[in-house]
């Protein structure tokens, strides 16, 4: 399987697209504190979007923002923070360099599917994931590929990888329900 090669048709996935990002509507950044997410929360309030985060702790003040602490692997944390919420952001992950083989999988799994199942009991249909350009990577330089055409990596060079493959193809299984739209952005931050 590829990254992110989702098995419908071209005008299947077109139809299923999440629509335009307008604001105006409230959503949820998980993993809204970290560095990804606090950068998002900032471009979602330029773009008139209510924004809501839910982390295990709130590191930061902005009053444009209403905040939610707790484990998002806990579904009774979870709920009110995607009350009425439009769209998730699911930008929670442990740092790569903490090398905690149990932690990347507690979150970036057992999270991931708990996130998706809250959305669906309550209502959400629409959930963004931070990915990482580590799913496509194995340690040689990528030329002339497009992310979306390349296969996941066979020998991933940490125990972060593996987990955030899972976690888009966790996506990738929810995004064959019907109502339910998820997307992955596979994201590579340069120094």
């Amino acid at each position: 399987m590829t990254a992110l090669a989702y098995s419908y048709s071209a005008d299947e996935v077109r139809t299923r697209s999440m629509g335009p990002c307008t604001g105006g509507k409230k959503c949820l950044v998980i993993g809204g504190c970290g560095f990804l997410g606090q950068h998002l929360c900032e471009e979602l309030i330029q773009r008139q979007w209510m924004v809501q985060v839910f982390d295990l702790r709130q590191t930061f003040e902005n009053s444009k923002i209403k905040f939610f602490v707790g484990d998002l692997c806990n579904k009774e944390d979870l709920k009110p923070a995607l009350e009425g919420v439009h769209c998730v952001f699911h930008c929670a992950s442990p740092a790569p360099l903490s090398n905690n083989k149990a932690l990347f999988y507690k979150v970036n799994v057992e999270g991931t599917q708990t996130v998706i199942s809250t959305c669906k009991e309550v209502g959400v249909k629409r959930l963004v994931l931070t990915s990482s350009a580590s799913v496509v990577y194995e340690g040689r330089g990528i030329r002339n590929g497009k992310e979306e055409e390349l296969p996941y990596a066979e020998k991933p060079l940490d125990y972060y990888t593996p987990t955030k493959i899972l976690q888009e193809k966790i996506c990738q299984h929810y995004a064959l329900w019907r109502k339910f739209y998820t997307s992955a952005v596979e994201v590579s931050v340069c120094a």
